[in-house]
């Protein structure tokens, strides 16, 4: 998810003085990372600090807000426009996380404001071990299962490295999802698609691998 616009701002003109202000800002949908690795946290961050009792704290949840990890604690000392970059070690193939901005500020004359709030990660994708054999030609296997509900299991094989794009399309032809994008070197590779925020139905999903071209058709009932 991302947002062009301030997720979190909160201002001492707007709260009032010779408090101490609370204010907690979670993203209220749980991300779902399911079949994504290497998951990082990014946003543009502004934060002016008064006195050491400031504090400024992002928190990770796993499970979907039941518990809650610390990842970036400030205390006192201002972090004025900065871009931070932090890693989600626990959102590794995990559907319930969510991420939530703590401020804690008495007094005048402070600020935290939060923009482009946005969550990546690398799909993960197997490689299937088959001693030093190479696949002799391009192939798509038929999902499995089919059908499925909410995950199933695409198996593709590549001769020779390249550039390699799968992706997941609706009926209509709109691309609901975006499996692989990057080089792979020769082998047989399996990649893991969860349907979990999709209706029920059929999708087609498409691979281009140098001048190979294929679709599959897969169905999800739920």
């Amino acid at each position: 998810p991302t947002s062009s616009s301030p997720v979190f701002s909160a201002d001492a003109d707007e709260c009032g003085s010779g408090t101490t202000l609370l204010s907690t800002t979670t993203l209220t949908n749980s991300i779902n990372c399911s079949g994504h690795d290497s998951v990082k946290l990014e946003f543009d961050n502004d934060w002016n600090a008064i006195d050491a009792q400031d504090q400024a704290k992002v928190d990770v949840s796993y499970n979907g807000g039941s518990t809650w990890t610390n990842i970036i604690s400030w205390g006192g000392t201002d972090v004025r426009n900065t871009h931070e970059v932090h890693s989600l070690s626990g959102a590794t193939n995990n559907p319930n996380v969510k991420i939530r901005f703590v401020s804690i500020q008495p007094g005048w004359d402070w600020w935290w404001t939060i923009d482009n709030v946005c969550i990546k990660g690398e799909v993960v994708t197997g490689f299937v071990n088959n001693g030093n054999e190479i696949p002799k030609q391009y192939s798509l296997s038929q999902n499995y299962p089919n059908p499925f509900n909410p995950n199933t299991k695409i198996k593709f094989d590549l001769p020779k490295q390249g550039f390699v794009s799968l992706k997941v399309f609706d009926v209509l032809g709109k691309e609901v999802d975006n499996l692989v994008n990057e080089v792979k070197t020769p082998g047989s590779y399996i990649v893991d698609f969860n349907g979990t925020n999709l209706s029920s139905g059929v999708y087609y999903y498409r691979i281009d691998a140098g001048n190979f071209v294929a679709t599959k058709k897969m169905l999800l009932i739920k």
